[in-house]
């Protein structure tokens, strides 16, 4: 009992010096994924503009950062993971040895001697095996923080009233759009109208704000500003399944 306790507090320290390191890691790993992610989506501009050799290079001190942040993890829990293997074997060693004495006095039998060692290897071994493989533990916890972090952030969905068959007005009130992520809003203070039958066309260089300008008006992004409303009623209150049949109404928005 006093070595597995002993153990256990190895186990602890084990997380308090290597938890910090990996959330650090993962949180570098995130950012190169999101980081690839964009790029890929702009492939064509990133290109055209000679941005990819920096981009690249961006790319691999991060991920240099995530390789920093777990060796230096891997180091503390090999170290703890040789610690625990040491006191381990050293404790069966010294029941063997207790064993033997013990046989020797004719105390014991030399069955009973070789039970307990093996009996103590037993009790042990999870612990031992505990501490080896708290990385995996600690990734996978921080990994579903985030994620859980992330479900949060989404809006809840709510029961709406049902509302007849859109005719296709659509009109826009001061609207301004903040991409998921970004500090400020790439789309701020448009208004328009569109009566049923009308088409509309927007034009702007890359990066204008015509894909979040769509985004907002089929309800993807919520505005930071102002209202998208279809037949006069929010976007937001629409039901999904119920609008998706009206396919033409749709692609015209």
């Amino acid at each position: 009992m006093f070595s597995a306790i002993v153990l256990g507090v190895l186990a602890v320290i084990n997380e308090k010096l290597t938890r910090n390191l990996l959330q650090e890691a993962g949180k570098e790993v995130s950012l190169a994924n999101e980081s690839v992610t964009r790029t890929l989506s702009n492939a064509e501009v990133i290109e055209s503009m000679g941005m990819l050799g920096r981009l690249r290079q961006r790319w691999l001190m991060r991920q240099d950062k995530v390789l920093l942040w777990q060796s230096r993890a891997a180091e503390r829990g090999a170290s703890i993971a040789s610690v625990s293997k040491t006191i381990r074997i050293t404790v069966q060693s010294l029941i063997l040895g207790l064993g033997a004495y013990l046989v020797i006095q004719q105390e014991i039998t030399p069955g009973l001697m070789v039970a307990g060692s093996i009996l103590l290897g037993r009790a042990l071994a999870p612990i031992d095996q505990m501490i080896g493989a708290w990385k995996g533990f600690v990734m996978a916890r921080s990994q579903y923080n985030r994620l859980r972090d992330g479900l949060q952030k989404l809006l809840p969905e709510q029961e709406n009233m049902a509302l007849p068959t859109p005719v296709g007005e659509v009109s826009i009130e001061h609207l301004s759009v903040t991409p998921p992520g970004a500090a400020s809003p790439i789309l701020k203070d448009i208004s328009l109208k569109a009566s049923p039958g009308e088409v509309w066309g927007i034009l702007g260089p890359s990066g204008a704000g015509k894909s979040s300008l769509a985004r907002a008006l089929l309800g993807i992004w919520p505005p930071s500003a102002g209202k998208v409303r279809l037949d006069h009623a929010d976007i937001f209150t629409w039901d999904r399944e119920a609008l998706g049949p009206a396919s033409d109404i749709c692609h015209r928005i």
